[in-house]
């Protein structure tokens, strides 16, 4: 279903969508509507919300904290309520610092079991919120030194804030016009997966990689969470590095081909999220490929072809030829004939393919909460 009327979400794909202007119609369209956040809580809104409450947070600290300090030592005479405000907000400033620091524990403990990560990368998920909790600080100090301070106050922590919410809003919005079901990093994979496939894996999910090692990625495996987690694992590596990708369940991908193409240069739209079209999205995400009435009558690959030809004729999935994709399969469903004929719907070979297996084994480092905790 495409919006009839003109909005921030039917920006023109053509054009940069991780510009300015276009982050900021997307905040803009996160509060004003028209749709209600519960209607769509949009990965961006619940980022906004979650700063914008850091920043209360820290605010509110740092007031109570000067009026505390001001009542208890600047010759007023403390009261018993400046006294439990001064030790309350500094309890604030160290619950909230000693939280943080566990935090950073608990991720370095966590991540990089199978796929590695990126210390910059934790540090950023780690600082940013302190960086808020202190934008909030920074403003509530500004408060108690007249109005130049503040307006100093306020000019240093708007362009922090600005600054660090251009850089992740950025990541949100890819995040969410791929359609991803839910937050999951490689990093956090914790199934053992051969050397080779873990490196073809990270070069698959760099956008930059204009010829990577294969196009097309099959996912197979026993029943369970791991082939779901993988494919939204690359999902989530390929938007955190803006790529545009697109995820889908087979029933989806079935409709969407089916449907009147979206008007040429136009964003879809569907459950009140912006999703790239098909043909935009760089990387493919196809989950429950094999799936059919029932687990224990899969979908064929052959079943599969006839109904998409039926749709759109021969290479029905062409657009695709140049770009990526990953299938996940059940457990009972062949690869191999799987790649052949998914070779033959993108009009592509076979080689252009890679399967991974994923194993029967339990995680590979298995930790108990408390350890990873603890360090």
């Amino acid at each position: 279903m495409q919006l009839a009327l003109k909005s921030p979400r039917q920006r023109p794909v053509g054009a940069d969508p991780y510009h300015w202007k276009n982050v900021l119609e997307v905040v803009k369209h996160d509060f004003l509507g028209p749709k209600d956040a519960q209607d769509a809580p949009t990965a961006s809104y619940v980022w906004l919300g979650e700063q914008i409450g850091l920043i209360a947070l820290g605010f509110f600290a740092a007031i109570a904290l000067g009026w505390g300090w001001r009542s208890s030592f600047g010759g007023e005479g403390g009261s018993l309520l400046a006294i439990l405000a001064l030790f309350g907000s500094l309890g604030i400033f160290g619950y909230f610092g000693y939280q943080k620091y566990q935090d950073y524990v608990a991720a370095k403990t966590r991540w990089g079991l199978v796929f590695p990560f990126s210390e910059w990368d934790r540090r950023l998920a780690i600082g940013t919120p302190v960086l808020f909790f202190l934008i909030g600080a920074i403003l509530g100090w500004g408060v108690y030194g007249g109005f130049v301070r503040f307006l100093i106050a306020l000019v240093v922590a708007g362009a922090a804030a600005a600054y660090a919410a251009y850089w992740w809003l950025r990541k949100k919005i890819a995040f969410q016009q791929a359609g991803l079901p839910f937050g999951y990093r490689l990093s956090d994979f914790d199934l053992t997966l051969p050397d080779a496939d873990v490196a073809a894996i990270g070069a698959f999910t760099r956008p930059a990689e204009t010829a990577p090692e294969f196009r097309h990625l099959v996912v197979t495996g026993p029943t369970g969470p791991g082939k779901a987690n993988l494919a939204v694992g690359i999902g989530n590596e390929f938007t955190s590095k803006l790529g545009k990708a697109r995820y889908v369940g087979l029933a989806d991908l079935l409709h969407l081909i089916g449907a009147s193409p979206a008007p040429a240069g136009f964003l879809d739209y569907e459950d009140g999220r912006a999703l790239w079209p098909l043909p935009e999205a760089d990387l493919l995400i196809v989950d429950h490929v094999d799936a059919g009435l029932d687990t224990k009558a899969l979908l064929t690959p052959e079943a599969l072809e006839s109904a998409l030809v039926a749709l759109k004729g021969q290479k029905p999935l062409g657009w695709l030829a140049g770009r990526r994709s990953v299938w996940v399969l059940g457990e009972g469903s062949s690869p191999e004939g799987w790649q052949v004929t998914l070779a033959r719907l993108i009009g592509t070979e076979p080689r252009a393919f890679r399967t991974v297996r994923l194993p029967l084994t339990v995680p590979a480092a298995p930790v108990s909460e408390l350890e990873r905790v603890s360090g």
